[in-house]
């Protein structure tokens, strides 16, 4: 099952343009659309689907979804990014996406939050 859900996911030319991008960092759906040339609407329709198959994840950071790969894609997934990002190498429009995303200023990723006891508590004037 996952690994059919992964290839429904990159069985799109715009999903694996997406995946690719992703390969050189953290990107909010802006990045993704000046990179790809699509409308915002189309960006997240697929970023949805990739998020579905469990490719991509996405976290908030100040007002901007950040996507990312998964870090952990799973034991029969991985070799199949690895696949695609060997045959990426060959398709010319693939590999203009990723020369445009490594010029554009990297998204910096922040540590993970982790709260700290007086956060999880209700302040004293609400009690």
């Amino acid at each position: 099952m996952e690994l059919a859900r992964a290839f429904r996911a990159l069985s799109d030319i715009t999903r694996l343009r997406i995946v690719q991008v992703l390969r050189t960092g953290p990107r909010c759906v802006g990045d993704l659309q000046r990179i790809l040339g699509v409308s915002q609407v189309q960006v997240s329709k697929h970023l949805a689907l990739l998020r579905e198959a469990e490719l991509v994840t996405c976290h908030t950071h100040r007002q901007q979804r950040i996507y990312t790969l998964e870090s952990e894609p799973g034991p029969a997934i991985g070799p199949v990014l690895q696949a695609v990002d060997q045959v990426a190498l060959l398709e010319p429009q693939l590999r203009r996406d990723r020369e445009r995303a490594s010029a554009l200023r990297p998204i910096p990723v922040p540590k993970a939050h982790v709260l700290q006891e007086s956060e999880t508590s209700l302040p004293s004037r609400l009690l």
